[in-house]
Order: structure tokens, then C-alpha cells, then sequence
């Protein structure tokens, strides 16, 4: 539905979407024409992924829950057995739920590869190409903010100021939880 670099985390997990993966979708080329480069240049679905949870941040776990395609991409950690990722014992002795993990995690590019069919992986170009590093990572800061404010030039106060409110510009429409993003 969208062109890779600029697909939304609702249509890569498989969520019904409206016209916030516009918002998205702008977000990336705002980031892009200000950087000369594409801020999320994935080589795959999966990739595409990685790079929105790094540079931008994580998912809600509603749209995990909910998501058609999150198995593909997460593990569902409530699908294990209780483990020490999904509680820990307190102070008291007795075990308590964290409130901050959360009860998916990412598959790494194996896991993700072995999920996949044979004819999906041939879809994507083989295995090789799956398997295969990816290279184009355009900058040497992994957040989106700190990308931002190191490429941009702030010689004035005024300078760093209109490039914060810049900063704060693409966290709204960039936001991965599609009920917070902006909005035109």
C-alpha cells in the first residue's frame, strides 16, 4: 500500500489503517528533504521494522495484540510459559507483574527468516539476499532527534530553536501509535 521506506508500523504489522499512514508517509520525506537521505531505507519488511523501533521507537502493545502480521515480525511472550521476562519478585518476596515490559520482542533476522515460507522467501529475493548484512545505514546516531540535531546547523539560539520545533514536528506525525500520531 505504501512504498517501503515510507510505510507506517500499522500496515507493516497488518492493522487496518486510514489516512494516518499519510501522516507517516510525510514525516519520512519532511526528514528525508531536510537530511538529503532516507531516514528509514529498509531492504525488507522486517528491516523496515528494526529501524522504526530503533530510530523512532516502539509499538503500542494494543497494535501488537491486534496486528495480523505481528507473529511475523514479534515474539508473543504471553504465549510462553511465565518466565522471568514476564514477572519478577519484589522486595517483599512475592512476584509482581512489571508494568514496563512488555510482552513482545522483536525477532531477530534469523527468527524471521525461519518464519517465513519457502515461496515468501523467494518472494523477497532468497535467502542470500535475506541473510545478507544490510549496509545502508546513513547515520551514525540511531535516534531521529539526535540525527536531526547533529545534522542541522544551529549557529543562533533562534537556529537550535526552529530545529527543536522541527525535531518536535516529526515526533508528532513520526509518532508509531497511529491514534497519537498528527493529524492534518
Amino acid at each position: 500500500i505504501q512504498s517501503r521506506f515510507y510505510r507506517s508500523p500499522e500496515v507493516l504489522i497488518g492493522l487496518p489503517y486510514d489516512s494516518a499512514i499519510d501522516m507517516w508517509s510525510l514525516g519520512c520525506v519532511a526528514a528525508e528533504l531536510f537530511l538529503g537521505l532516507p531516514i528509514l531505507p529498509g531492504v525488507h519488511e522486517h528491516d523496515q521494522l528494526g529501524r522504526i523501533l530503533e530510530m523512532i521507537g516502539s509499538m503500542p502493545e494494543w497494535m501488537l495484540e491486534q496486528g495480523t502480521k505481528s507473529t511475523k515480525f514479534f515474539k508473543n511472550l504471553k504465549l510462553r510459559e511465565r518466565s522471568a521476562k514476564s514477572a519478577h519478585h519484589g522486595a517483599n518476596g512475592r512476584q509482581e507483574q512489571s508494568q514496563n515490559q512488555s510482552s513482545w520482542e522483536f525477532k531477530t533476522r534469523q527468527e524471521y527468516i525461519s518464519y517465513l515460507t519457502e515461496e515468501e522467501r523467494q518472494s523477497k529475493g532468497g535467502l542470500s539476499k535475506l541473510e545478507q548484512q544490510t549496509t545502508n545505514r546513513y547515520f551514525k546516531k540511531k535516534r531521529l532527534e539526535d540525527i536531526v540535531m547533529h545534522h542541522g546547523v544551529c549557529n543562533s539560539k533562534n537556529e537550535r530553536e526552529q530545529l527543536g520545533l522541527f525535531v518536535h514536528f516529526l515526533k508528532g506525525v513520526l509518532d508509531p501509535d497511529p491514534w497519537k500520531r498528527w493529524t492534518a
